[in-house]
């Protein structure tokens, strides 16, 4: 009688039947198949999360320079050198950030009366990627209002 011997259990106890050598070149297509999609999106979620830190720093820098506007004897020069000292600081090219002020000439402000500060910056400047691609178009924009004292 002739003996049969059982197949070859493999590492988990389970028998394998196929041979390891003829899936060999699947994982490289697999791979080349899933990469850009994963790629993809690990670019798009670094773009979102720079979008998303760079406005509330930008909400910042802009209360901020509303609150340098509020104090009396202030000028337009020192509200944009608090809001780009402050942008500077944290990161981001204050030179690249339009600032606004309302109204222009603040030794006119009387007590009381409102002061807004705007910021605004294309997405594209602040960009960690070199070609955003779904953001890139984008203009990031901020505003805070205070009474002038």
């Amino acid at each position: 009688m002739d003996q049969v011997l059982p197949a070859r259990p493999d590492h988990h106890g389970l028998r394998c039947f196929r041979p390891l050598g003829k899936r060999r070149g699947a994982a490289a297509v697999e791979f080349a198949v899933v990469a850009p999609v994963l790629l993809i999106m690990v670019f798009g979620m670094v773009d979102m999360g720079r979008m998303i830190m760079v406005q509330q720093l930008m909400n910042d820098a802009a209360r901020e320079g509303a609150r340098t506007a509020a104090l009396g004897g202030s000028s337009f020069g020192e509200v944009s050198s608090r809001v780009s000292a402050f942008l500077d600081a944290t990161g981001v090219d204050a030179s690249r950030v339009q600032i606004e002020l309302t109204p222009i000439d603040l030794a006119a402000a009387e007590r009381g009366d409102l002061v807004t500060v705007q910021l605004s910056v294309a997405f594209a400047d602040v960009s960690w990627l070199p070609t955003p691609r779904a953001l890139g178009n984008r203009t990031l924009r901020s505003q805070s209002t205070m009474r002038h004292e």
